[in-house]
């Protein structure tokens, strides 16, 4: 699977699964995946005969600093890129249901875990 490189972030105190569920609230037979490790968490979704699937994850190592760490959504595709819009529609079901900002752009990682984000585009300004 290659990985979109435009991609979208934010910032929320709500627990990941939550998010997770909001975006697969849809009666649309879809696989989905929460699971965890010692400093990620991560949800796949994917919907059935979708070409793409979502990745969402953050830390979770500190939980008193959860609202600093950036979330991020990668959009997972094997064949055909999705277009931005499909990045932007997603974004804006975010922000509606974190009732904050979601940013897109892209981000360069600096190694380990060290990323610098560059902002494009904001959603719900």
């Amino acid at each position: 699977m290659k990985i979109k490189q435009y991609r979208a972030w934010f910032y929320s105190e709500k627990a990941l699964q939550e998010i997770g569920d909001y975006l697969v609230s849809s009666k649309e037979e879809t696989d989905y995946l929460y699971d965890y490790e010692n400093i990620y968490e991560w949800i796949e979704i994917k919907k059935v005969n979708s070409a793409y699937s979502l990745n969402i994850s953050r830390k979770h190592n500190d939980w008193n600093e959860i609202e600093k760490e950036a979330t991020t959504l990668l959009i997972k595709y094997a064949e055909l890129e999705p277009g931005n819009d499909l990045l932007e529609k997603l974004a804006i079901e975010i922000g509606e249901f974190i009732q904050d900002e979601v940013f897109l752009g892209t981000i360069k990682h600096l190694g380990d875990d060290d990323f610098e984000y560059l902002v494009d585009k904001r959603i719900r300004e």
